[in-house]
């Protein structure tokens, strides 16, 4: 189809290579590919598809027999009607080989080698491409062609590169070392500081800091001991536990005060709900309290018993009054 539309070997050998170095598509997925581009291909050569199937279709209906036969004389290892081996055909020269060592002899190790048939047309011919050869072996020898240069220079870049990472390490590890250094001293100091010795700076014995002529704190002695974060959170802990101790006291008795409350908001809360009970029994004594008389003195102790219960003693009317 293409070589009647004006494609050449070669362009169709390049489109073979590029689409073989593809990766394997899907079947039906290349199948609807193919017409797509068939129709396209069609469309742009003002051609109809279906009229060029149907001519074709009623075309071959007449030569069914020779197709048949054409058929059954096909080689089964080849691709090809006749040969069971795939010729190549040089476009340089025209030339046919058959026989693959001749081929490969002709063509070179890959499509991108240049064929025999060219070599004596390059500047120089067989001997200028011999010399050329033996130039880049020579230079292959001595090491001194571009990859080797690049080599040696991507070589160098790395260890300038190691060697400036190693001197980094290096200084950060005596960074390091000078920063504990310094601490481990600041500890060291502060303890002594702490200690029951004498003090370093003005001999004062440990319980006489008092009388440093530069104060306590204030004195060389008090910073070693402030000096040191250990020992600062320490004294910090020690301080807060001795306030802790102070107030133990007071928060016990606050909580004991608090369970006191408690028990008395429950006992008038108790108290509240006795007389919310009595009140119509208190209501009844106010009455008869105003119209007393010895006729219903019985049924006023009455009242008062309901009220304070059965053990309401009448002697004690007095009081109730």
């Amino acid at each position: 189809m293409v070589q009647s539309l004006g494609c050449t070997a070669s362009e169709a050998y390049q489109l073979v290579y590029y689409v073989f170095d593809r990766p394997v598509g899907e079947p039906m997925q290349e199948l609807g590919g193919t017409l797509v581009t068939l129709h396209a291909l069609a469309s742009a050569n003002d051609m109809d598809v279906d009229a060029a199937g149907e001519t074709e279709l009623a075309r071959v209906w007449t030569k069914i027999e020779a197709i048949r036969a054409k058929q059954a004389q096909k080689p089964k290892h080849s691709p090809l009607p006749g040969l069971s081996v795939m010729p190549w055909r040089c476009f340089h020269c025209d030339e046919v080989f058959t026989d693959e060592a001749a081929a490969r002899e002709h063509f070179g190790i890959s499509e991108m080698e240049i064929p025999g048939c060219k070599l004596n047309a390059l500047e120089g011919g067989l001997l200028g491409i011999v010399r050329r050869q033996e130039e880049q072996l020579e230079q292959y020898h001595r090491e001194d062609t571009a990859s080797y240069r690049e080599f040696y220079a991507l070589g160098a870049d790395h260890y300038r590169a190691l060697r400036s990472e190693e001197e980094k390490g290096y200084a950060r590890g005596l960074k390091d070392a000078r920063q504990e250094t310094e601490a481990e001293n600041v500890r060291l100091r502060a303890a002594l500081a702490r200690s029951k010795d004498p003090c370093v700076y003005c001999s004062l014995p440990a319980e006489e800091l008092f009388k440093c002529n530069s104060g306590f704190p204030g004195c060389s002695r008090a910073d070693d001991v402030m000096g040191c974060p250990e020992l600062g959170a320490m004294l910090r802990a020690e301080e807060a536990e001795t306030e802790v101790k102070r107030l133990t006291p007071y928060v016990d008795a606050f909580r004991r005060e608090e369970d006191r409350a408690d028990k008395l908001g429950r006992d008038l809360d108790d108290l509240r709900s006795t007389l919310k009970n009595a009140k119509p029994a208190i209501k009844a004594l106010q009455e008869w309290f105003g119209f007393q008389s010895a006729d219903n003195t019985n049924t006023l102790y009455n009242a008062a018993g309901k009220l304070f219960g059965s053990t309401f003693d009448p002697t004690e009317y007095d009081d109730v009054e």
